[in-house]
């Protein structure tokens, strides 16, 4: 089995997802559970590349990773049906990769200054949006600590897995911002969360795809 061709045929499966996705959300609002069952649909195919490139090789950072993707997945079907319970999912997920990388390489002085200046940065900007309900705003922070945490972390000793924790995290802050403008749709909105899902390939590729260099446990 050729692996880039099957990684680059579930790209291409992933933007035709994303695509229908946008149509449902922009033409039929109304069809919340199509959208659900897509959002799911986009996460799982990163999870399951992940997991069968971490069955074939077993290393440290594939487990930890494919761990992660799940519980993404999960989020993003749940996140649209129950807010907070999505969050916690998704932080769990970003707790999953924290440990994953930390395992493989210890983190630099550097990167903890970074996490604690770029979390309290975002987390000031977060409570003081307006018109928004307290326990989302703590939410929010909360989510934003492991959030930060994970890119920070990301620079682990593998240039996909980096590249892929800082589109992840780009992809939320954008995403913040689109909630607290009140953006759900448009142009801004495509970019904010198909991003997101090009930094759960970029994981899944170094997993799946470059399994056979698996980085050893420092």
């Amino acid at each position: 089995m050729n692996r880039k061709v099957v990684y680059t045929a579930s790209c291409l499966l992933v933007l035709l997802l994303f695509c229908l996705h946008e149509i449902f959300l922009n033409f039929h609002p109304d069809i919340r559970n199509v959208r659900v069952a897509l959002k799911f649909s986009m996460s799982f195919i990163p999870f399951v590349l992940s997991y069968f490139g971490w069955k074939n090789h077993r290393n440290v950072l594939g487990l930890y990773v494919t761990e992660g993707l799940l519980l993404c997945c999960i989020a993003d079907a749940v996140i649209n049906l129950q807010l907070i319970v999505g969050i916690v999912l998704y932080m769990l997920g970003h707790l999953c990769f924290i440990v994953g990388f930390i395992k493989i390489r210890k983190p630099h002085f550097i990167q903890y200054v970074l996490w604690i200046v770029t979390a309290l940065t975002i987390s000031l900007l977060l409570w003081f949006v307006p018109e928004k309900p307290a326990q989302i705003k703590i939410a929010a922070i909360v989510y934003t600590l492991f959030m930060t945490a994970m890119v920070s972390f990301s620079y682990c000793g593998s240039k996909r897995i980096f590249l892929g924790g800082i589109i992840f995290g780009l992809s939320d802050i954008l995403l913040m911002i689109s909630m607290a403008l009140g953006i759900n749709d448009g142009i801004f909105h495509i970019f904010s969360l198909g991003i997101y899902y090009l930094g759960v390939l970029m994981f899944a590729n170094r997993t799946f795809v470059g399994a056979e260099d698996a980085i050893p446990v420092i």
